[in-house]
């Protein structure tokens, strides 16, 4: 699993300079879902490549004690990294980025943590109870806080960004939502009409058509063919009139990136509320 998560990236380290070393893998049955955790990992990998510097490297180990399994993706060859404003705990806030968030809420869920240490180019550390040890059975209240029920919900995700869409898919398949994802406006019109999503996840700045003539479009539709979608513009447009611009163009929120995992969960839930 690891070395599929590692690989999926390798392209991405070619392209960027930044050397990719699986240093040492040992077998660890987790308590995670192997799959959604292998790209959870793949993701996690990729943020640690665009945090390092062309001519830099980002190491991969994997270890074991007696009950956890402990996963190191180190940064090498940059300076210390920054600290960054997050803890182990997910309502804590996140850094720049989504695949951080998508870690911790996943980890988190299966009774473990993830947390970042900034020495020696920074070192992110991802730490699962082995599947012979079972998480406390207070552990998912304790790391992801109040049930928003999700399940079920069909939510489209539209992002021009391959690693973004990838994240934001798999946190939410994580809180039971069904996911379809598109790259542009295009097809995301598309996915409207066959997948019938109650909620449109969309980006705003993407080429050719951008969100807010993604959203006119829609609202355009007849309401049998998902004129009346809610719409949340997810965003790292944060300006007064970047808002107002989205709000007239007919999404409902405008939340920013990057956002904490349970206030998005929240705000998905109360969009799936029916209307008053």
């Amino acid at each position: 699993m690891l070395a599929d998560a590692v690989g999926r990236q390798q392209s991405l380290a070619d392209s960027r300079g930044v050397a990719l070393v699986l240093e040492r893998s040992v077998s660890c049955a987790t308590t995670a879902d192997e799959g959604r955790l292998g790209r959870a990992l793949s993701v996690l990998v990729a943020d640690a490549i665009h945090r390092a510097a062309r001519g830099g490297a980002v190491a991969v180990q994997l270890a074991r004690t007696a009950a956890r399994a402990r996963l190191r993706i180190r940064l090498e060859g940059v300076p210390d990294a920054a600290p960054l404003p997050f803890a182990r705990h997910p309502h804590a806030c996140v850094p720049d980025g989504l695949a951080f968030a998508l870690a911790v809420e996943l980890v988190g869920a299966y009774g473990g943590w993830v947390e970042f240490k900034t020495r020696n180019g920074g070192t992110y550390m991802v730490v699962l109870p082995l599947r012979a040890v079972e998480p406390s059975p207070a552990a998912p209240s304790e790391t992801t806080g109040p049930s928003v029920p999700l399940d079920g919900a069909r939510i489209l995700v539209v992002d021009d960004v391959e690693d973004v869409r990838e994240v934001l898919r798999l946190l939410l398949e994580s809180w039971g939502a069904v996911v379809r994802t598109a790259q542009s406006a295009e097809e995301a019109l598309a996915c409207v009409r066959d997948f019938r999503p109650q909620i449109l996840l969309s980006d705003i700045s993407m080429p050719g058509r951008d969100g807010c003539e993604l959203i006119r479009q829609v609202r355009g539709l007849p309401a049998e063919l998902g004129g009346g979608i809610r719409a949340a513009a997810l965003t790292a447009r944060g300006g007064l009139e970047d808002r107002r611009r989205a709000l007239e163009a007919g999404f409902e929120e405008h939340m920013l990136k990057p956002i904490d995992p349970p206030v998005l969960r929240k705000k998905l839930a109360a969009l799936l509320a029916p209307r008053r």
